[in-house]
């Protein structure tokens, strides 16, 4: 698959196969993929927790927020739900943290598409709830979380309009709009 198929394929998903359980060598591959991406400085501050079983599965899904721009669902039900969670971590928040997560994060996904999985990352989280759930120690503090698993909606990139809002149509198929990438470059010359 060339590269920009698995970037296109590398959706935000909500539901998922709940009978399809990801292996923790599967979620340690990812991780290993994501700790050869950049830090700044090489600092390498990041740091993972790796779950794939239904108990600490429950008490993460029960720390997050899903899908604001849907304001009529609350997230996906029992047989929808993601089989495993990565909770991103650092010691040191700086400038640079967030850069170096979203890096990650990024590589995570897109190493997740090549294995046929999807995921959706999150930054609404009850934190506070998490940390103390999951007995996460004070030192770290809780950056993002992925949900992931095997997908089973239909994502659909379409060409934006004035909305740029996700949506989902009568045959529950998830519309995500894009802004068309020569409106994006500000110094692309007209020809």
């Amino acid at each position: 698959m060339a590269f920009k198929d698995i970037i296109k394929k590398t959706r935000t998903y909500r539901k998922f196969d709940s009978t399809y359980k990801i292996s923790k060598n599967d979620l340690i591959d990812l991780i290993d993929n994501a700790h050869f991406s950049a830090s700044h400085g090489n600092t390498q501050t990041l740091r993972y927790l790796i779950y794939n079983d239904e108990q600490n599965n429950t008490k993460i899904f029960s720390s997050l927020k899903w899908a604001a721009s849907l304001p009529n669902w609350d997230g996906p039900i029992p047989s929808e739900r993601p089989t495993a969670f990565i909770i991103i971590l650092s010691k040191n928040i700086n400038n640079y943290t967030f850069c170096d997560a979203g890096i990650s994060m990024q590589t995570i996904m897109l190493s997740a598409t090549e294995k046929k999985l999807g995921g959706c990352i999150f930054a609404s989280i009850d934190k506070e709830k998490l940390q103390k759930d999951m007995e996460i120690d004070d030192i770290y503090k809780i950056l993002y979380v992925i949900a992931l698993g095997k997908p089973i909606e239909k994502v659909q990139l379409e060409v934006a309009s004035k909305n740029l809002k996700y949506w989902r149509d009568e045959k529950d198929i998830h519309h995500v709009p894009k802004i068309p990438t020569k409106n994006l470059i500000l110094n692309i010359e007209k020809e």
